[in-house]
């Protein structure tokens, strides 16, 4: 980079810097709670039990895949029930029938 190059880095740095120094910095130690200041600890508890007690992924997936094989099936059953029931009255069937006309 050229010295004239780095002129207008160099500025566009100093005032990103000069306007980050103009900020006001919020009193964090008076947002809290003060309840909190005399609260216990909470209680840890170990993760091996938790973790042994989540489902094998590979469980899970295969439970899943079931559930949405077990939903399509009934899907399909429904959808060719309704292909088969007659929706229509004879007069709208006729007036469907008919088509548009101008």
């Amino acid at each position: 980079m050229t010295r004239t190059a780095q002129l207008p880095t160099a500025l566009l740095l100093a005032l990103g810097l000069g306007l980050a120094g103009c900020i006001e910095v919020p009193a964090l130690d008076e947002a809290g709670d003060p309840a909190l200041e005399t609260a216990d600890y909470p209680e840890l508890i170990p993760l091996g039990p938790i973790l042994a007690a989540s489902t094998d992924p590979v469980t899970q997936a295969a439970d899943l895949q079931a559930d949405l094989q077990g939903r399509a099936a009934r899907l399909q059953r429904q959808a060719d029930a309704l292909r088969g029931s007659d929706v229509l009255d004879p007069a709208s069937r006729r007036r469907l029938q008919r088509g548009i006309e101008p």
